[in-house]
């Protein structure tokens, strides 16, 4: 029998997926038939309280078959939960509360290493001969080396070449060359950096609440 963790997709609630007989389709499901007390259960082990099992027990000979039919082929697993017993009922309640966050999240780039990573792929991308026509095209303009001169730089993809120059023009057309985006840029002359995963991966607090009445 193997037991593996189901895909939940949307939803926070997980299941599990059990192969008692092997995968024997290509297509079709290869779940095996649950029967709980006696009862054909439609639904998945995520909707049954473990508190409330007293015992699994698995078929998957040719006996399964035989008791429960054509629906059976995948195998069968038998849950039985527990039963009442004589004298005062027993009320039974659980609670489990905890914290979750995510694991083994790899580390985003922060803006330096963002700005970096799009000027080696700005470098990469040209010919050697597009780099001495253009030479530090994709340079800060405020890193400039003292032959370049900033103005001229700047004119490298200006239609119309312009005379004077703000140091805000400087960096927009800098950014612009590294394919960035207006609202990216923007962001960045008012040093406005956000950390998406921060933002989207909180520590989660978990609580789960189970009530059972024996009678």
């Amino acid at each position: 029998m193997v037991i593996g963790q189901s895909n939940p997709g949307n939803t926070a609630r997980g299941d599990a997926d059990i192969l008692v007989r092997g995968s024997g389709t290509l297509k079709a499901g290869s779940n095996p038939l649950n029967v709980v007390d006696g009862v054909i259960f439609d639904g998945t082990f995520a909707d049954i309280n473990p508190n409330d099992i007293q015992s699994i027990d698995i078929l998957k000979d040719a006996s399964a078959t035989a008791v429960f039919g054509a629906k059976a082929a995948n195998g069968v697993v038998l849950i039985t939960t527990k039963k009442g017993a004589a004298g005062k009922p027993r009320i039974t309640l659980n609670a489990n509360l905890g914290f979750v966050e995510a694991a083994g999240m790899p580390r985003v780039m922060n803006g330096e290493e963002f700005l970096a990573w799009r000027y080696d792929y700005e470098i990469g991308r040209r010919t050697q001969a597009f780099h001495n026509q253009y030479p530090e095209m994709f340079i800060d303009p405020r890193k400039l080396s003292s032959n370049i001169n900033q103005l001229t730089w700047y004119n490298y993809d200006k239609t119309t070449p312009a005379t004077s120059v703000t140091d805000e023009d400087l960096v927009r057309t800098w950014l612009t060359r590294l394919e960035l985006r207006t609202p990216e840029i923007d962001n960045y002359l008012v040093n406005k950096v956000t950390n998406w995963q921060d933002l989207v991966f909180k520590k989660g607090f978990q609580q789960d609440y189970t009530a059972a009445v024996c009678i």
